[in-house]
């Protein structure tokens, strides 16, 4: 039969979404604030309807913006910052619908490496801006690696600095990249749902994958 699940798995689903996008809309409200504070939003406010951020994103490397175009270049990676994995080591190789993408649905990260590489194009930004709106490859619909979105906004700073040096300092790259584009809330530690051993009561349970744990389960 199917496998039976707690009652609270939808509850906590919710609380997840919820969570998530709360986490979003502070991000986005920082770096408004940041963008206002230090003069890239000259009207208060950020139209973004009015521009192409991909085109933007490609032209950041080879030309000066104008204030509230950088504003836009910055939104634009703050709302599409990327999947980070929660595994302690990253490996290039690795499969899964993530990297191979899904039949008939978003295409994966490697392809879309493989395609820049081909392509020799220095950032995501530069290749999503070179495909048509109307191109079957569409530029939404692929998974992308947060260190992919990180490299290109390394990138147009050091290209958009020499222009705003008195801005676009280190200590503001810090700020907008490691404080709020970029932050990774750290995991909460699950230390405390280990429950106390049955016949040494002052210690903490065998972890299920110690060798030991393993050996009592095989001589059962």
């Amino acid at each position: 039969g199917e496998k039976e699940q707690s009652r609270s798995v939808d509850r906590r689903i919710a609380r997840g979404i919820r969570r998530r996008y709360f986490r979003r809309q502070q991000r986005r409200k920082k770096l408004l604030n940041w963008l206002k504070t230090n003069g890239f939003l000259p009207n208060g406010t950020l139209n973004f309807t009015l521009f192409d951020p991909y085109a933007l994103r490609s032209k950041a490397l080879t030309e000066k913006l104008e204030p509230e175009e950088i504003a836009v270049v910055l939104y634009h990676l703050n709302q599409r910052r990327g999947f980070l994995s929660n595994r302690k080591t990253d490996n290039p190789n690795e499969s899964g619908a993530l990297f191979d993408g899904v039949k008939g649905g978003a295409i994966g990260i490697t392809r879309t490496r493989e395609a820049m590489k081909a392509q020799n194009f220095e950032t995501l930004g530069a290749f999503l801006h070179s495909l048509s709106p109307d191109h079957p490859e569409r530029k939404r619909a692929r998974y992308l690696l947060r260190a992919m979105i990180r490299e290109e906004f390394d990138k147009i700073w050091d290209f958009q600095v020499q222009f705003y040096p008195d801005i676009l300092t280190d200590e503001n790259r810090k700020t907008v990249r490691d404080q709020i584009i970029f932050f990774q809330r750290p995991l909460k530690s699950a230390k405390y749902l280990v429950g106390t051993c049955t016949f040494e009561e002052k210690r903490k349970r065998c972890p299920a994958s110690h060798p030991l744990a393993q050996e009592y389960i095989v001589r059962q």
